[in-house]
């Protein structure tokens, strides 16, 4: 008998927040970062030149080459960012695959045990015990299930929202950023 392992509920509870890497989470920062010193110093109107970058006062310096390297930078973050992004929501798609998968086992063996039992029954054999706890146990292990799908739901949908802003708001700023310096760069 196949049975839900016995971390399945924190197991599932996991699986409410996507699957997101350590490197996606640095990325992420690391892009909106660069990002917001670019639409930043945009906003109250300081340019590129006119700051210090690592203790180096970069007045002098080639304007275009300053925002050469800016644009690489927010390019490179963004690129990386967007890869890394799409490789974790596949990994999220396997770990519910796998969850479901085994959910899906239980339901059907649930259902294969009823039939069976019924099937006894109905040709007036008795029902062994084992299989009567059998049943009660993979019942108990799918209700536990789905019991957590209702009782989570509006945690998955507020989860869900989250997600998309904390996704988007990195790629989104960087095309500010971008645009602020091709503009200025014009």
């Amino acid at each position: 008998m196949k049975e839900l392992p016995e971390d399945f509920e924190e197991k599932y509870l996991e699986l409410i927040e996507p699957y997101q890497s350590e490197e996606t989470m640095k990325t992420r920062r690391n892009l909106m970062v660069a990002s917001f010193i670019i639409v930043a110093l945009s906003y109250v109107g300081i340019p590129l030149e006119k700051i210090r970058l690592f203790a180096t006062d970069l007045q002098g310096a080639d304007l275009r080459a300053i925002y050469i390297v800016a644009f690489a930078i927010i390019g490179y973050w963004s690129v990386v960012f967007i890869f890394l992004w799409f490789r974790d929501r596949e990994m999220q798609k396997e770990r519910s695959t796998l969850l479901l998968k085994l959910v899906n086992d239980i339901g059907t063996r649930i259902s294969d045990e009823d039939k069976e039992i019924d099937d006894l029954l109905r040709r007036g054999q008795a029902v062994p015990g084992t299989k009567h706890h059998q049943l009660d146990v993979m019942k108990s292990y799918y209700k536990k299930y789905t019991d957590q799908i209702g009782r989570t739901s509006r945690a998955r949908q507020l989860t869900n929202t989250a997600r998309r802003v904390i996704d988007w708001l990195p790629v989104m700023l960087a095309f500010v950023a971008v645009s602020i310096l091709i503009n200025d760069l014009a």
